[in-house]
Order: C-alpha cells, then structure tokens, then sequence
C-alpha cells in the first residue's frame, strides 16, 4: 500500500460553516455534476466562456466576487440536497483555494470558494471548481464530507457521502490532523485520490496514500496542516476515490477524462505508473518536469479544447500544488502544475492529477 506512516495534520479554529443536514433528493437516481474554470479574479459576476464549463444537467453558470479571494459558484440546473465539490488554485501565483461550503438554491447548487496567500490574507485568485453527485457510478467511486474534525471515529453524513459498492465509509482520527478513511469494497493498488480541506480554516488537506492490505477495505490516509506555519491542524476535509472514471462519476461518450500519480518530481519526462493512470482517450498521460517545481501533464489523445483539473500533493510536507495552466486550444490538452514550499518558493513534488471535460 502506497502510504507515509506518521501523517500529522493541523488544527485550527473551526469557524461558523452553513451545513444542514438536507431533506431527501428529489432527484434520487439521478447523476448530478458540472464544472468552471473561473478565469477573471477581480471582475464582480460574470459567466464563463462556453470552454470553460460544462454540466449534467447543462446550464448557465454565473461567477460572483463577493470580495477580495471570496467567491460565489452558482450552477444552474444542477441544484441536489447533496454531493461534493472540489477546488483548486489556477494560475503561477502562489495560492490556496477551498470550499466554504455548497448548498442547494432551487435548480441552482452554490458552491462558495475562499482563495489566500500563503500568509493567509485573501487573494483574489483564478480557480477551477468541480461538483458531483452521484447514486450510480459506472465505475468505483466514492466521495465523503469529513464533517468532524475531533471524533476518534465516525460514519460521515449519507446525504454527503456514496460509496459506489454500497459500502459504508468510516473516518478514524489518528493524531492532530491525521487520518484514516475506510472505503468498503473498493479498489486495491489503484486509482486516483483527491482532497481538499473545507470550510473556513486556513488550512491545506493532502494524502498520504491509500490501497487495500489483504482483508482490509481500501484505506485512504489524509493529513491536514496549517496555511500558515504548517502545524498539523484537526479539520474539515472533502475526499473523492475514483477508478477508471473522470469526476462526473460515469462513462459519457462525449466526455474525457484522465487521472494520474505523479510519483517522479525530479524525472525530466515519464509515464506514471499504469496502475495509477488511466485516460478514457485509452493513451497513458505523461508528465514532464519544465523546471524545478513546475510541470506539464500531456493528455495524448484528447485534443486541448479546456477542460477541469485538481491537484492534490502527496506526502506529509508543508509543500502546496496547484494548476498554473489549463488551455482551451491545441492538438493535444496540456495541463500546468506548479508546487510551492511554504514561503512561496519552487519545489519539486509528489501530486496526485485529476482531469474532467
């Protein structure tokens, strides 16, 4: 199992965070998801280009700045009482995005993203955001809200949770910002992991791993430091496990999709291993160093017409990863990662990859 023993995470002071506990979907049976590529930082409410999102059900999506690094995601059409968003910095400048929190307004899911420096002010920031519900995934797939920091042990919330095997998920806290997620059923020595600290804290969530030893569930272990300082902090977390499936949770024809572990930071260019690839183009993606901390994720065989990405760091350090590009045109989709230490400067690093169209 491909794990770092020791994970810490960091505890900040949770803040006041909109969370309810939803009534049952009216759209039970039904896959909800959509995504944006939020490209204009400091314009007050806008819709993004045609290429820069995307839904099931499709509608508009608007944009709104509500301040400096604080924004409103609102999805037309895709409105559930449930399901999970996720979110990540676009652009060279060094940044942190996260989830405030989600919510259903009607046929509209509202998603509310908080962007930072890495000394924990707010900056207004590019980002790119993905949704998903899911009730019937066509692969294996699960996503969870971590909804208490502090408890030993819990099952999240049903209504923030899916586990495509029917499985239920456990949390287990196993020091100050570290955990263990159990997902019943799923996988083995496999698949992508993405994971995103939630919530008002100034914090950054990453993994340390994840597989299934021999009559155990597939385990995910998840550590969580201060944004500033990088102490290990307890805190809310969002986690997507996805095997050969993009983050819509199932096989649409029209759609590509592509997902990878990037465990060679300092190769100049190579093909990640197969058992931690997978393109639904069927070519593997291959990853090429740039310069230090910097990175381009060629998709063969998907031609460059934009797209979502996330990036999660793998490892407990205090390092940050982020998307520094995602083109709308090309041949072939290119994809920019860029990886920070703590003060903002380059390092070479470990990610885990995750694209959508």
């Amino acid at each position: 199992m491909r794990r770092t023993a020791g994970l810490a995470a960091i505890a900040i002071v949770a803040a006041v965070l909109f969370v309810a506990t939803p009534p049952k979907d009216a759209l039970a049976g039904s896959v909800n998801w959509a995504w944006a590529v939020a490209r204009h930082p400091t314009t007050a409410s806008y819709h993004p280009a045609a290429a820069d999102h995307r839904g099931n059900p499709a509608g508009q999506v608007t944009i709104t700045r509500a301040s400096a690094g604080t924004y409103t995601v609102k999805f037309n059409g895709v409105g559930t009482s449930n399901g999970m968003p996720f979110v990540t910095a676009l652009g060279t400048s060094p940044r942190v995005c996260n989830v405030e929190n989600w919510l259903q307004q009607g046929a509209k899911e509202v998603v509310r993203v908080n962007c930072w420096n890495y000394g924990g002010t707010r900056k207004d920031s590019q980002f790119v955001v993905n949704f998903i519900r899911s009730c019937c995934a066509t692969a294996e797939m699960a996503y969870l809200w971590a909804s208490d920091p502090t408890s030993p042990t819990y099952t999240p919330f049903a209504s923030y949770s899916y586990n495509s095997t029917g499985g239920t998920i456990t949390v287990n806290r196993t020091g100050t910002g570290e955990y263990r997620v159990s997902l019943p059923g799923l996988g083995g020595y496999n698949g992508s992991v993405q994971v995103m600290s939630m919530g008002s804290d100034k914090a950054v969530c990453n993994t340390g791993g994840w597989g299934t030893d021999p009559g155990d569930p597939q385990s995910v272990v998840v550590g969580c430091r201060a944004l500033v300082g990088g102490a290990p902090i307890d805190t809310y977390f969002n986690l997507l496990y996805a095997r050969d499936v993009g983050m819509t949770g199932f096989a649409d024809p029209s759609a590509k999709a592509a997902y990878l572990y990037a465990d060679e930071p300092t190769a100049a260019s190579y093909l990640p291993s197969s058992s931690y690839r997978w393109s639904s183009s069927g070519h593997g993606p291959r990853v090429t160093r740039q310069a230090k901390g910097r990175y381009t994720v060629r998709l063969t065989g998907i031609a460059g017409a934009g797209g979502s990405a996330q990036v999660t760091l793998y490892n407990n350090t205090k390092f940050r990863c982020q998307v520094s590009s995602l083109p709308t045109t090309g041949s072939t989709q290119l994809v920019g990662v860029r990886c920070y230490g703590p003060a903002g400067h380059a390092v070479d690093s470990i990610f885990d990859f995750a694209f959508t169209r």
